[in-house]
Parts: C-alpha cells; sequence; structure tokens
C-alpha cells in the first residue's frame, strides 16, 4: 500500500481513458520510447508536487530534476490528473513494458 504525502488534485475529472487516448495519440510507432517516456513523466511529476512514487518502480530524481519540456510531462500538467489515475496509467505502462520484453521489442 502506498502512503500518499499528498494528493494531485481533489477532482476527478481526467480519467484514466483520457490518459490514454493521451498515449495512444502520443502514437505506439516505439512502443517501449513511448512506455518509457510515460513512464518517467508520471514519475517525474509525482515527484514534483510531493506525491509518492511507488518504491517497486526504482525511479529516483536527477539532481537537475525531470524533463519538463517533454510531450508527456507538458500534458499531465495540462490535464491534472490525481495521483490514483497517475499510479493506474504506470501499471498499464508496466504491463506493456513487460509484453515488449516477452517478443523482444526492446532496445
Amino acid at each position: 500500500m502506498i502512503n500518499h504525502i499528498k494528493t494531485l488534485s481533489d477532482s476527478d475529472n481526467v480519467s484514466l481513458t483520457d490518459l490514454l487516448y493521451e498515449v495512444k495519440t502520443d502514437g505506439l510507432y516505439d512502443g517501449w520510447g513511448v512506455c518509457w517516456s510515460w513512464l518517467f513523466a508520471i514519475s517525474d511529476y509525482m515527484i514534483e508536487y510531493e506525491v509518492e512514487v511507488p518504491e517497486y518502480w526504482q525511479h529516483r530524481q536527477v539532481i537537475a530534476g525531470g524533463n519538463h519540456d517533454a510531450y508527456e510531462y507538458q500534458t499531465l500538467c495540462k490535464l491534472k490528473p490525481n495521483d490514483v489515475v497517475l499510479i493506474r496509467l504506470a501499471d498499464i505502462m508496466w504491463r506493456y513494458r513487460s509484453k515488449l520484453l516477452a517478443v523482444n521489442k526492446e532496445y
């Protein structure tokens, strides 16, 4: 169970479906790259707003900070999803990553 320092949003305006649409819009032609771009953006966004990143993600903030110019990070800033939706999206991306590994689509 994750102990949240605080939540990102009190509203539930942005759904998981909304975020999945954004992932698909980003293009899955490079599944491995898209997967990691979103995972890093989600982690960076959560760290920026002081929400605990699940330990099993093994993500650590770099000294220079996250890539705030990335399309994925900017999309999260625009939509302002809450932490529950972000964690659900990241779990989907982790499963997608596992499927890509299983069929040797990583690089």
